[in-house]
C-alpha cells in the first residue's frame, strides 16, 4: 500500500487491547517495518519519551516517529498529554495521531497540537490510509 523508504517508530498510547490490535493490523495493511511501541497510560506515555525507567535504553526503546494515542486513558486525559508532548522541543514535529471513541469515526478531524484526529472504527483499511498519509506523505499523494 505505501512505499517503504525507512522504519518508522510508533508509541501507541492505548490501554484497550482489541484497539492495539487493530492499530498492529492497520500497519501490517500499510505495509510498513514500524516498530510498535505500546504503553497503556499517560504516564508511561512521558516516561517512554523522557527515557526515563524501564525505558531509558534508547536502543530498546527508541523515540517515536509518530505517536497515536487515545483521548480518554488512565491517571490523564489525552488532551492533557498532547499539552504536555508539544512543551517539549524535541517533539515539536513529531505528528500525533488521536483515534478515539470520542470522535466521530471519519477522519480529517483535528485538535490542537495534534495532525490528525480519527474516531474509533473497526476498518483498519482506514487506519492503514491514515497510516500511511502520516508516515509517507509521498506515497500516499
Amino acid at each position: 500500500m505505501c512505499a517503504k523508504t525507512k522504519p518508522a517508530i510508533v508509541l501507541l498510547i492505548e490501554d484497550d487491547e482489541n484497539d492495539f490490535l487493530l492499530i498492529q493490523l492497520a500497519l501490517r495493511k500499510a505495509a510498513f517495518t514500524a516498530k510498535l511501541f505500546r504503553v497503556p497510560d499517560a504516564g508511561e506515555a512521558m516516561a517512554y519519551l523522557q527515557g526515563w525507567a524501564p525505558f531509558e535504553d534508547r536502543v530498546l526503546n527508541p523515540a517515536p516517529t509518530l505517536i497515536c494515542t487515545d483521548l480518554r486513558l488512565p491517571g490523564m486525559s489525552g488532551f492533557e498529554l498532547i499539552d504536555w508532548v508539544r512543551q517539549r522541543p524535541e517533539y515539536a514535529a513529531t505528528p500525533i495521531v488521536v483515534f478515539s471513541g470520542l470522535l466521530d469515526p471519519g477522519l480529517g478531524s483535528q485538535l490542537p497540537g495534534t495532525h490528525l484526529c480519527a474516531g474509533k472504527t473497526t476498518d483498519f483499511d482506514s487506519y492503514a490510509q491514515l497510516l500511511c498519509t502520516l508516515l509517507e506523505p509521498e506515497a500516499a499523494a
